[in-house]
C-alpha cells in the first residue's frame, strides 16, 4: 500500500491538479459560470438522449451544444479549466494502463 499512498500524494501535489482545483473552486463560486456550465451540461445530456433515441431534434441540439461549447471555450478561465481537465483525464488513463500492465504481468516475470 506504500506505492498507492505515494501515488495519491503525487497526484495531490501535481501542479495540474492544484491548478484544476483552484479554477474549479472559482467557477463553482461564481453564479455566471455556474449558470453557463450547467446550461452546457444540460445541452450535452439532451444531445446524448436525442442521439440515442434518434430524435429529429438532434441536429438542432447539436448546433446549440456546439455554440455553447464555443462560447465557454472563448472564456480564458473556462478554456484553461477544460484544457486541464483533458490533460488530467489523459494522465489518469496512463496511470490506469500502467497499473493494469503491472497487475496483469505474469508473476514469474521481473
Amino acid at each position: 500500500m506504500k506505492s498507492l499512498d505515494q501515488l495519491i500524494e503525487h497526484l495531490k501535489n501535481d501542479s495540474r491538479v492544484k491548478a484544476y482545483n483552484a479554477i474549479e473552486e472559482k467557477l463553482l463560486k461564481h453564479p455566471y459560470y455556474q449558470e453557463k456550465y450547467q446550461a452546457f451540461l444540460n445541452s450535452q445530456k439532451a444531445l446524448v438522449q436525442a442521439k440515442h433515441y434518434t430524435s429529429s431534434a438532434y441536429k438542432r441540439l447539436k448546433e446549440k451544444y456546439e455554440n455553447q461549447l464555443k462560447e465557454l471555450q472563448s472564456d480564458p478561465l473556462i478554456h484553461q479549466y477544460l484544457t486541464l481537465q483533458e490533460e488530467l483525464n489523459d494522465f489518469l488513463k496512463t496511470i490506469i494502463e500502467t497499473i493494469e500492465l503491472a497487475v496483469n504481468r505474469p508473476f514469474n516475470e521481473d
